[in-house]
């Protein structure tokens, strides 16, 4: 029973132990995913979805990535642990990067203000939403908002989730 025990408990640690990711590797695996939803997108049939796709990311998407990621201590950029990132949502990561995609371009650049601009760049705005979504979902294996009836793990923390795939 104490062997069943141990061996349980190796298991259990090696499980939780591919999910750890610092917060470097976790924007490597981000920006990763990410291009190659983007590579699936423009070889797919969907005429709408390829409309003003990018790509992949650019650098300047990378480096605001990698700027919210990370502190500056004396001079020196710091990436958080992987115990710190562990213990993130993946909703509050989602909150935090979303708005930084910017792969598929505005319509109506310099209209952000006005009604028209507003409605014509809130599909593109919608279209880099859904890809950080799918970028998450890739990372993760699995839809993590869940279907109508299925559990959603958005709300799950990095450290529940199995992110394998990012090693």
């Amino acid at each position: 029973m104490k062997k069943l025990m141990i061996s349980a408990t190796l298991m259990i640690v090696s499980a939780s132990s591919i999910a750890q990711i610092n917060s470097k590797e976790f924007v490597n695996c981000f920006v990763k995913a990410t291009n190659e939803v983007i590579v699936e997108l423009q070889n797919g049939d969907s005429k709408s979805k390829k409309k003003r796709l990018c790509e992949e990311l650019s650098q300047e998407t990378v480096d605001r990535l990698i700027e919210k990621f990370t502190v500056v201590e004396g001079g020196v950029l710091k990436y958080y642990s992987a115990n710190s990132m562990g213990q993130e949502r993946m909703i509050d990561i989602y909150d935090y990067i979303k708005n930084d995609m910017d792969c598929y371009g505005l319509p109506l650049e310099g209209q952000k203000g006005s009604l028209v601009g507003a409605i014509a760049n809130s599909f593109a705005y919608n279209k880099n939403l859904d890809l950080a979504d799918a970028a998450l979902d890739r990372m993760t294996g699995i839809d993590l908002w869940g279907s109508f009836f299925g559990k959603s793990r958005i709300y799950d923390t990095l450290d529940e989730l199995d992110l394998s795939y990012c090693k």
